[in-house]
């Protein structure tokens, strides 16, 4: 089951058998491994697209492009910390040691960045678009900040229904990673499936239909 324990329960002893992963040698070494490298170069990379652009000018690209892409770097940021790592951690040392807090973020909040990078990618594709449809019309980098502010607002979205239910925290033995219970909550499930897909399909329609329109 993916889901083997409540949150109470999981957390409530350290030493607990359910707290251990479920998996054979043969099968977490090669995810520690992929996961070690997925942390450690995506932290170094993203942090290093940050530094070299702010401090350095580094990134030869116009000014909305490169807000765009810093915000992409930030939310990468954002979901190895709350993601990637924990489950790192977890398939190097065979079980969860991270505590109660970690896992409730880590199983609540993956949904914040992946809901950002998603609408941030549909903003670059449409502000392309737009260059090569009206070259002359711009966006500025005020409007560009703005748009990024409505990002984060609407992708927080999910993370605040889940908060609203009351969900809690599960950790999976067989994943090695801590999930929201909202799944096994029939009566949430159907909203916040309906809320994370308008999230990725209302943009895209959206910009389909600027396509048309021109």
């Amino acid at each position: 089951l993916l889901y083997t324990i409540k949150f109470e329960l999981v957390m409530g002893a350290t030493n607990d058998s359910s707290l251990e992963v479920l998996l054979t040698t043969s099968q977490l070494v090669p995810l520690a491994i992929y996961t070690t490298l997925a942390t450690v170069l995506g932290i170094v990379g993203n942090t290093i697209v940050l530094y070299s652009s702010i401090r350095y000018d580094a990134i030869q690209i116009d000014k909305v492009s490169l807000l765009l892409v810093q915000n992409l770097a930030i939310a990468d940021l954002l979901y190895i910390f709350t993601n990637m790592l924990p489950a790192t951690i977890s398939y190097s040392v065979k079980r969860y040691v991270l505590g109660k807090a970690w896992c409730f973020w880590s199983a609540q909040f993956p949904f914040l960045p992946g809901g950002v990078n998603t609408l941030t990618v549909f903003t670059i594709t449409a502000y392309r678009l737009n260059l090569l449809m009206s070259p002359m019309n711009r966006m500025t980098q005020g409007k560009t900040k703005i748009c990024i502010a409505i990002i984060w607002i609407i992708a927080s979205i999910p993370s605040i229904m889940i908060l609203s239910y009351g969900e809690d925290a599960v950790f999976s033995q067989k994943s090695a990673k801590c999930f929201s219970t909202i799944y096994q909550n029939e009566a949430a499930a159907i909203p916040f499936r309906l809320v994370w897909g308008s999230i990725v399909i209302v943009p895209v329609v959206s910009i389909f239909r600027g396509v048309a329109d021109r």
